[in-house]
């Protein structure tokens, strides 16, 4: 059901009114790790990475498949990050069956020898695209932290009519 003026937007406890003529372009929500207790051993020379996790979903302009857009995303990724190493993309199954691939890419960072993995999840519904990404850090990763953080990433579904429409 499209959101009308009336009914107003609701997100993380805000309510705002629609603006007349306006309809939605992009959704985006950022989640963080609580912060962990620090013991005061700890706390000399090490740095903490807080696993993050950001879903964003928008509309697409013009048509494009899977694998192509999977090859702009690294594309952009490698121009930015001169020290990346080498990407992963695999095919990756959302809950409610919807074909995706995953994308994997290792962050060295010079401090400590901290390495960042992320994780960029992708799919397209029509014309809309989700991309769930995903931060840890790679030191800490387990085998079995990573299947759990993965089974979350997969939840990313379509629950109804994608209404791309938030026409007022």
């Amino acid at each position: 059901m499209p959101i009308t003026q009336a009914m107003g937007f609701s997100a993380h406890g805000l309510r705002f009114e629609v603006p007349a003529g306006f309809e939605v372009d992009e959704v985006a929500i950022s989640l963080r790790a609580r912060k962990p207790a620090r013991e005061a051993r700890l706390l000399n020379k090490q740095t903490t990475v807080r696993p993050n996790l950001v879903m964003r979903r928008q509309t697409l302009e013009e048509p494009i498949d899977l694998v192509t857009l999977s090859l702009r995303l690294i594309a952009e990724v490698l121009q930015e990050v001169p020290d990346l190493q080498q990407p992963t993309r695999e095919p990756f199954e959302f809950a409610d069956g919807a074909p995706g691939l995953l994308l994997g890419f290792d962050y060295p960072l010079a401090e400590d020898g901290v390495c960042l993995r992320q994780y960029q999840a992708i799919r397209l519904d029509d014309s809309t695209v989700t991309n769930v990404l995903l931060t840890v850090d790679k030191n800490t990763l387990t085998s079995a932290l990573d299947a759990e953080y993965k089974k979350y990433i997969r939840s990313a579904a379509v629950v109804g009519e994608i209404d791309a429409s938030l026409k007022t």
